[in-house]
């Protein structure tokens, strides 16, 4: 009796082979950097952030508010880490800066950024506005996260 695969199994492979590459290497397009951040830290979607990290290379979190300062890779344990940050905090709002679309035409020619955003948080069982800095790398035209750092509000 010969062993033959089922189609199941044969197109399950195919998917693997084919899909896998570009699912594990991606990363955020010029134009997908605001919809991801924003869902990201808006609804607390933690996919969308761990999207935009990328393979091998460590990205610092920086939360005090949660106790989070830390390295962490989007292979390992990023994931973990922001859902963490995510349950502690409880975003309920992210407002990017105005100006967030001029900065990033203007990083196209050169190879760091700095976003800056202002999320509501819940801190001991109070609600307050902290500023958020996010710190994308630009290699050959697709964003990477190295470094999230939140802070108290600029008065």
């Amino acid at each position: 009796m010969s062993y033959r695969p089922s189609f199941c199994a044969a197109v399950s492979t195919l998917f693997l082979v084919i899909l896998f590459p570009v699912a594990a290497s991606a990363q955020y397009s010029h134009d997908d950097v605001f919809v991801q951040l924003r869902r990201g830290f808006w609804y607390g979607n933690v996919e969308d952030i761990v999207t935009g990290m990328p393979l091998g290379a460590p990205v610092h979190l920086d939360f005090p508010e949660a106790s989070v300062k830390r390295y962490v890779g989007r292979n390992t344990n990023a994931t973990a880490i922001l859902e963490q940050v995510f349950q502690t905090l409880k975003p309920r709002a992210f407002m990017p800066r105005p100006n967030w679309a001029e900065e990033l035409e203007k990083s196209k020619e050169v190879v760091q950024c700095i976003l800056k955003g202002r999320w509501r948080v819940e801190i001991n069982g109070k609600s307050e506005m902290r500023e958020l800095y996010i710190t994308l790398r630009n290699d050959d035209d697709q964003w990477r996260i190295m470094r999230i750092r939140s802070a108290p509000s600029e008065p």
